[in-house]
């Protein structure tokens, strides 16, 4: 009798311990604000997720902002944080490729990091006119806006770039590299460049 009853408390524990593992990996998506988000309350588009070239999620229509947390084995945890914002124009989110992955990887290394989900201009909802959309839109950054030729327009300012410094990289062990900038790196490349198209 008794250890029939040990063993009905211990499977209740273990029920009681899954629900809150379950309770807490739900929890890990923070809303940012109580309803709609101000200036946003009229929105009636949905939030929609489509898939990228390679298989990776991207989404669209974000109407609610939220963080997503990727907190680290409190073993590991470093006590750092990052906040993720994965890219997309405004348009879309990236949401795994620049977003998600970015984040496990961080996490894996004791770095919290949070993928922030905000919000976006309203686009198509059907896959294939999103496409047809964006194809539309990278087209038209590309057409000359004055009429000119496809390259004349970059020639309207005369620009002699400074010479660009040697980059230097971080170490083995943070698997990054980067080009450091250098004091001044900015007002040279000002001072290099016209501000007034040559005369005619």
């Amino acid at each position: 009798m008794r250890i029939t009853r040990t063993i009905g408390i211990i499977s209740i524990g273990l029920v009681v311990a899954f629900a809150a593992t379950v309770r807490a990996a739900e929890q890990k998506v923070i809303p940012l604000y109580e309803g709609a988000a101000p200036g946003s309350e009229a929105w009636t588009q949905k939030e929609v997720e489509f898939r990228d070239g390679a298989g990776k999620a991207m989404v669209g229509n974000v109407t609610t902002p939220t963080l997503t947390a990727f907190l680290p084995d409190a073993a590991t945890a470093t006590g750092t944080a990052v906040v993720v914002c994965p890219g997309g124009g405004f348009r879309f989110l990236s949401w795994q490729s620049e977003g998600t992955e970015v984040a496990e990887w961080l996490q894996r290394r004791g770095v919290a990091a949070f993928v922030l989900k905000y919000r976006l201009k309203e686009t198509p909802a059907d896959e294939g006119a999103f496409g047809r959309e964006m194809v539309a839109f990278f087209l038209s950054l590309a057409r000359p806006k004055n009429g000119s030729a496809p390259g004349e327009a970059n020639k309207a300012r005369t620009c002699k770039r400074p010479p660009r410094p040697a980059p230097r990289t971080a170490g083995r062990r943070s698997g990054w590299s980067a080009a450091a900038p250098r004091s001044g790196g900015l007002s040279r490349i000002a001072s290099a460049c016209s501000a007034s198209p040559p005369a005619p």
